[in-house]
């Protein structure tokens, strides 16, 4: 490994646990695709690609999908509706934000 090597203190906290804050839930899945793909369009603009043509037009809405749905999927769980209080009540995680969230509910 080369001497200059960053090792990024940031690719692992150490906490076990993903920090959320407390509007984290507020919003649908669909809500947060719709969001992230009108973010994503604009950066394909800035970096100065045709979103008019075919082969991008849709990328801005895959990309959106893809971090919610994919990437971050993992809170997608958190949000189920088939999640029951007694399965909560097992976390081993000490003040777990999805966890008193949810038992709040």
């Amino acid at each position: 490994m080369s001497k200059n090597f960053d090792n990024d203190d940031d690719l692992f906290t150490g906490k076990g646990f993903t920090p959320l804050r407390d509007d984290a839930f507020e919003k649908s899945p669909e809500e947060k695709i719709e969001i992230i793909q009108k973010h994503f369009h604009q950066i394909m603009e800035t970096l100065g690609m045709d979103m008019t043509d075919d082969s991008l037009k849709d990328s801005p809405k895959r990309v959106a999908k893809m971090y919610v749905n994919e990437i971050f999927g993992g809170l997608l769980l958190y949000q189920s509706p088939l999640l029951k209080r007694q399965s909560i009540q097992h976390c081993i995680l000490p003040k777990c934000r999805v966890c008193l969230n949810l038992t709040r509910n």
